[in-house]
Parts: C-alpha cells; sequence; structure tokens
C-alpha cells in the first residue's frame, strides 16, 4: 500500500525527486496553486530522504543570487545525478525578475554537501545530464523561452563553457511556446520533454497542460530532431 513518512510533508508541495547511488533522495519545494505551504524564502533548500529511515530531512540551502521578490515565487525547478562524478545538480531561479536572469545551477558535492560552483545568470526549468558524440553535456530548459540548451561538462563534472542551442519547442504543440518542465531519455536513446505554459506565476493545478516532445539523435552530427507525434 501507499506509504507516507510524517516528515514528507514539512516542505509543503515537492517538486521532482533524484535518487543517487546510496538509495537516498533529493527532492525540493515546488509552490503551486499558493503560497501557504511554500513560502518563497524556503524555496532554495534541498531536502534528503534517508534510504534508511526514510525520514526526510533540509540537507542544504542553496545561496541565492538575490533574495526573493513579489514577482517570483519560485526556486529550485530542476535535480540531476551524475553517478560517475558523485554529483548533484540542482537548477534554480530564486531571486530573477522580470527584467534580471539571475538563476544558478548549482554543482554540488555529495560527499560532503558542499556547492562545488556554479552556472550563473542562467533561469533553468529542467535539467539532465546526456553524453553524445562529442561528450558529456548538461541540458537544461530556459524558464524564459523555449529553448533546450546544453552546457559541456569535463571529466571532474565542472562547467567547461561552449553552451549551445540543442532544441527549440517555439511553434511546436497546443500552445507554441511551452518550456522543458522535464528533460528525460528513453531507452531507444530518444530525447523527452515534457512541456508546460510557465510564466512565474502560480496557477491551478486543474488549468496546467503538459506536452510531451520527441526528438531523435543523430550520432554523426550530434544534433536532434523534432518527431512528429503520430495520428
Amino acid at each position: 500500500p501507499p506509504y507516507q513518512h510524517p516528515s514528507w510533508t514539512q516542505a509543503g508541495y515537492l517538486g521532482h525527486v533524484a535518487i543517487v547511488n546510496t538509495g537516498d533522495i533529493f527532492v525540493y519545494p515546488a509552490p503551486r496553486v499558493s503560497l501557504i505551504e511554500n513560502p518563497p524564502d524556503k524555496q532554495n533548500i534541498l531536502y534528503r530522504v534517508d534510504n534508511a529511515t526514510g525520514e526526510m530531512k533540509p540537507w542544504m540551502e542553496l545561496p541565492s543570487a538575490a533574495a526573493p521578490s513579489t514577482e517570483n515565487p519560485f526556486g529550485l525547478m530542476g535535480l540531476a545525478y551524475d553517478c560517475e562524478t558523485n554529483t548533484l545538480y540542482a537548477s534554480s531561479v530564486a531571486g530573477s525578475t522580470r527584467q534580471q536572469e539571475l538563476g544558478r545551477i548549482y554543482r554540488i558535492s555529495l560527499s560532503d554537501a558542499k556547492v562545488l560552483s556554479t552556472y550563473d545568470n542562467v533561469d533553468a526549468f529542467g535539467i539532465n545530464i546526456f553524453e553524445g558524440s562529442t561528450g558529456k553535456r548538461l541540458y537544461f530548459a530556459s524558464a524564459r523561452t523555449a529553448e533546450v540548451r546544453s552546457v559541456a561538462l569535463n571529466w571532474q563534472g565542472e562547467f567547461a563553457g561552449n553552451e549551445r542551442v540543442e532544441v527549440s519547442l517555439a511553434g511546436l504543440g497546443p500552445v507554441g511556446d511551452d518550456r522543458g518542465r522535464r528533460i528525460r531519455w528513453e531507452r531507444n536513446g530518444d530525447l523527452l520533454i515534457t512541456g508546460i505554459e510557465f510564466r512565474y506565476n502560480l496557477v491551478a493545478q486543474s488549468e496546467v497542460r503538459q506536452t510531451d516532445y520527441r526528438f531523435t539523435y543523430d550520432i554523426n552530427k550530434d544534433t536532434w530532431s523534432y518527431q512528429q507525434p503520430q495520428q
């Protein structure tokens, strides 16, 4: 039967989870309809669920570039785990406003709970890691545009520059301007992006419409091509 540890309600509504090689689970707050359960000043706290006890506790509060504002109630937006380097990546839009893109992607060491480095001035939504024909890259969907971009990672998992646009959701789907809420790869290697409409404001969950977008990889060109959904 479904099980819920009493500690799982302490952070309000939660976003996506990341399971690491120890079996621990990392998760972050994600405000929905109101801020009562998810106040803005608590949106950049990363929580850890212990693999042995199931208890969830605050693990670390990630430093934002600016204090929360009334224009933006959001903080952490995505997680990605790299088992080769035992590194956790977390994206956040905390501190950003309509005029300023102040978000960060954090590179975190799981062994000692330290922020090793940040990729600054990027409002990233969903994130994930892909190793293509030219090396390992961190993919991140822009929270401000329909683009999904990536940045190269070196053998240690450090941000190595060479940012580029991988795909765009512009003109696709029922809205034509979705943001990439989630990035994942299927067993056959296809890239699947779940897009939603996002404008930095809270929307009733009954009004949130999700659309999946599928792309296939050309290993020779190191590029992606959109696959039209079958009717």
